[in-house]
C-alpha cells in the first residue's frame, strides 16, 4: 500500500510540474505580457503630441524591413567618403528617387555628416501631387521610418509660420509624397538623433520664397542643417540629360539664385526632347540658394552626380540626380543692412516723421533689397543726447522698411515714458536705428555678454528688454543691467527676477546706426 501511495504522490507531482511548464511556456501569456508592458519606442511615440506621419514610400522606393534597409544604406555609405573641410557644413542638396537609382548620390551627401552634430534639420521639397501658393509646414508630431521615429521641432517650425506671408501649417501635403522621406533616411542613418522641420512647397510667389528664405536664415545656427530635396532633369535622353544637368549643377555651385534660374531658363529655351523639368524642386532650390546668399555659404562642392540611365543602362528617357554641399567658416553671421540700406532706412524714418506731422502718409517702395527683409528693429529718438522715445518690434512679419516707418511714429508719439515729440522739435531730433538678430533662449544668465547682448526677460505675463548699448553707455555690469530690466522695464519689486527658475531669458545682438554717426562717414 505504501508503494502505491508513493507512486500516486509522485504521479501528481509530475503532472503538476508538466502543467506548470506548459503555463510558463504558453504563447498566449507571452503575448499578454508584451501588451501589458509597452516597448520603449511605443511609449516614446505615445508621448509625442500631434500627427505621427507613417512612412509612405517604404516597400516601394526603399525596403520596408529595417534589417534590409540598414544593409542597403550601409552598402551605399560604405562606397563614399567624407571630404576634408575646415568649415562647418550648413546645407545639402540631395535627390529623392528610389534608392536603387539615387542611393549612391544621397550617400555622398549624408557621408559629409559623419562625426558631426546637428540637433535640427530643416528640409524642403516641392510637392509632386499638388499645386498651391503657400509653404506647407509640418509643425507638430513626428515622422516614422523603418529606422525609427524622428520628432518634429515644433519650436523652430512655429518661428517660421506667418499667415500674412503664406507660410502655414499644412500636414496634408506631406502625407503621400516621398521627396523628403528619401533623403531623411540617409541623414537618419548617419546622424541618429535629431529633430526635423519638414516644409513642402508648391507654386509660391517670389514674396513667399524671399520671406521663407529670410526666416530660415534668421534661425540658422551651428546645430541646424538645411536640406534641399530635388531631382534634376526629367525624361530627356541620356545625352541631353548630361548637358541639361551640367548647366544646372554648375549654376547651383555658384551659390547664386539668379544663376540657377538662368540655367533653368536656358534649358527650357534649348527645348531638349522629353524634358519636362530641369529641377523638380525648383522653388526649394531657390529658397536654399537665397539662404546661402544671405549667410554667405562661400564653400560649395558638387559631391556626386548621375542619372537613372547610368544605373539601369536604359538611356532613352532618364532622370538626373546630384548632391551638393555648402560650408561656411566661423559662426553664422548676424543678418544686417548694408551701408546704402542703412542710409536709406534713416532717410525713410525722417521723411515718415515729417509726413506724419503734416497729416500725410508715405507710399514707399525701397531702392535697396535689404529693406525687404522682415528684420526686427528698434527706433530710438534723442534730443541733445536726451532720450525722447524708443520703441521696438522683435519678430515682425512685415519687411523692415515698413517696420521702421511704424516704429519711428510710435517712438515719437506712443512711448508713455515721455511727452510726445512736437513738430517744432523734429529738427533737433536725432534718429537711431538698431536692427536685431533673432532672439536666442539662454539657460544660464551668467552666459550673457555685457555690451554684446541685448536681453529680454519674460516672467508671469510681464516682459522687458534693454538694448546692449544701454549697458555700455551707462558703464553697467551684468547684474545692474539685468536688475534694471526687472524693476524698471518690467515694473517688478524683485530686482533679481532673472534668477527665477520660471523666467524666460532671451538674448539678441544689434547693428546700430544713426543720423549723426552716418553723416560723419
Amino acid at each position: 500500500m505504501k508503494k502505491q501511495y508513493y507512486l500516486v504522490i509522485l504521479s501528481i507531482i509530475l503532472t503538476l510540474g508538466v502543467v506548470g511548464l506548459i503555463i510558463i511556456a504558453s504563447p498566449g501569456d507571452m503575448e499578454s505580457q508584451n501588451q501589458e508592458t509597452p516597448s520603449p519606442s511605443n511609449n516614446y511615440i505615445s508621448q509625442i503630441k500631434g500627427t505621427i506621419r507613417k512612412a509612405y514610400a517604404a516597400g516601394d522606393f526603399y525596403p520596408k524591413e529595417p534589417a534590409t534597409l540598414n544593409r542597403e544604406l550601409e552598402k551605399y555609405l560604405g562606397e563614399v567618403e567624407k571630404l576634408p573641410s575646415d568649415n562647418k557644413l550648413r546645407m545639402l542638396v540631395l535627390p529623392h528617387a528610389g534608392i536603387q537609382y539615387s542611393g549612391l548620390t544621397d550617400a555622398w551627401g549624408a557621408k559629409q555628416l559623419s562625426g558631426e552634430k546637428y540637433s535640427k534639420v530643416i528640409i524642403l521639397g516641392v510637392s509632386h501631387k499638388y499645386s498651391y501658393s503657400h509653404a506647407a509646414v509640418f509643425a507638430e508630431g513626428a515622422w516614422e521610418t523603418p529606422l525609427g521615429t524622428i520628432q518634429i521641432d515644433s519650436e523652430t517650425a512655429n518661428k517660421l509660420l506667418s499667415q500674412k506671408n503664406n507660410v502655414i501649417i499644412d500636414e496634408a501635403k506631406h502625407i503621400d509624397d516621398h521627396n523628403l522621406e528619401i533623403p531623411l533616411l540617409f541623414i537618419q542613418k548617419v546622424l541618429g538623433d535629431f529633430k526635423i522641420v519638414p516644409i513642402m512647397l508648391g507654386n509660391q510667389s517670389e514674396d513667399v520664397v524671399d520671406y521663407l528664405a529670410f526666416k530660415i536664415a534668421s534661425i540658422m545656427d551651428d546645430e541646424t542643417l538645411l536640406v534641399i530635396s530635388t531631382d534634376l532633369s526629367h525624361y530627356p535622353n541620356w545625352e541631353d540629360a548630361k548637358k541639361a544637368d551640367r548647366r544646372v549643377i554648375d549654376a547651383i555651385v555658384t551659390g547664386k539664385q539668379s544663376e540657377f534660374e538662368r540655367a533653368v531658363r536656358a534649358n527650357a529655351q534649348h527645348k531638349y526632347a522629353g524634358l519636362s523639368t530641369s529641377a523638380c524642386g525648383f522653388n526649394a532650390v531657390k529658397v536654399g540658394l537665397r539662404v546661402a546668399e544671405i549667410l554667405d555659404f562661400e564653400e560649395v562642392k558638387e559631391l556626386h552626380s548621375t542619372n537613372s540611365g547610368d544605373v539601369t543602362g536604359e538611356k532613352d528617357s532618364v532622370v538626373g540626380y546630384t548632391s551638393i554641399a555648402f560650408w561656411s567658416d566661423g559662426n553664422i553671421p548676424i543678418i544686417s543692412l548694408d551701408e546704402r540700406a542703412k542710409k536709406e532706412a534713416l532717410e525713410l524714418a525722417r521723411s515718415t516723421l515729417e509726413a506724419h506731422y503734416k497729416g500725410n502718409a508715405i507710399n514707399y517702395t525701397p531702392f535697396s533689397a535689404d529693406l525687404l527683409q522682415p528684420l526686427g528693429a528698434f527706433v530710438t529718438l534723442t534730443n541733445k543726447e536726451e532720450l525722447r522715445g524708443c520703441i521696438g518690434n522683435f519678430e515682425p512679419e512685415d519687411p523692415i522698411y515698413k517696420v521702421i516707418q511704424s516704429l519711428a511714429v510710435s517712438a515719437a508719439t506712443k512711448d508713455k515714458r515721455f511727452q510726445p515729440v512736437t513738430e517744432g522739435e523734429l529738427s533737433e531730433i536725432n534718429i537711431e536705428i538698431s536692427t536685431m538678430s533673432p532672439q536666442k533662449a539662454v539657460k544660464n544668465w551668467q552666459d550673457i555678454e555685457i555690451g554684446k547682448h541685448g536681453v529680454r526677460i519674460i516672467l508671469n505675463g510681464k516682459s522687458g528688454t534693454l538694448l546692449p548699448q544701454v549697458a555700455t553707455d551707462n558703464n553697467w555690469n551684468l547684474t545692474t543691467f539685468l536688475e534694471t530690466i526687472c524693476w524698471q522695464k518690467m515694473g517688478l519689486q524683485d530686482k533679481e527676477c532673472y534668477k527665477d527658475p520660471t523666467a524666460k531669458i532671451f538674448t539678441y545682438e544689434t547693428d546700430i546706426f544713426s543720423e549723426d554717426k552716418i553723416n560723419e562717414r
